[in-house]
C-alpha cells in the first residue's frame, strides 16, 4: 500500500525531451481517483542551483532509500499511477512538515 510520505520510484516527464525517466519521488497525497493515482514530487540529486521552495533531505537521505543527500523539488509535481510506484523508503515527519509548508506556498494556500 502506497502512503503519503513514502519515497518511491516513479516515471517523471523529462524536461529536455518528451520521454519519461524513472526517478525517486515523494508521495504527497493520499489516494486519488479511487486508489488509482497519487500526487508525487520529484527528488533530485542534482547539484545545480536550488529552485525556490526546494527542500533538502539533509542526512535523512539514507533512511529514505536514497543513495546521496538530495533535494525535494516541490515545483515538480505529477499525478502517478499507484500500481507503477515502487516504494524504496519513507520521509521522516519533520521533513514532511517542511515539504507540506513548501507545497502550501507553491499552491498559494498560505495566508
Amino acid at each position: 500500500m502506497i502512503e503519503r510520505g513514502d519515497v518511491v520510484l516513479a516515471a517523471f516527464p523529462h524536461v529536455e525531451t518528451s520521454r519519461r525517466r524513472v526517478r525517486p519521488a515523494l508521495v504527497v497525497s493520499g489516494p486519488l481517483a479511487g486508489d488509482a493515482l497519487r500526487w508525487v514530487v520529484m527528488i533530485t540529486g542534482s547539484s545545480l542551483a536550488a529552485w525556490p521552495l526546494d527542500v533538502a533531505t539533509g542526512e535523512t537521505y539514507a533512511d529514505m532509500g536514497l543513495k546521496r543527500a538530495s533535494t525535494i523539488r516541490v515545483a515538480k509535481i505529477a499525478a502517478a499511477e499507484t500500481v507503477a510506484l515502487k516504494p524504496i523508503g519513507r520521509a521522516p515527519a519533520a521533513l514532511m512538515n517542511q515539504v507540506d509548508q513548501a507545497l502550501r506556498e507553491a499552491l498559494g494556500l498560505t495566508r
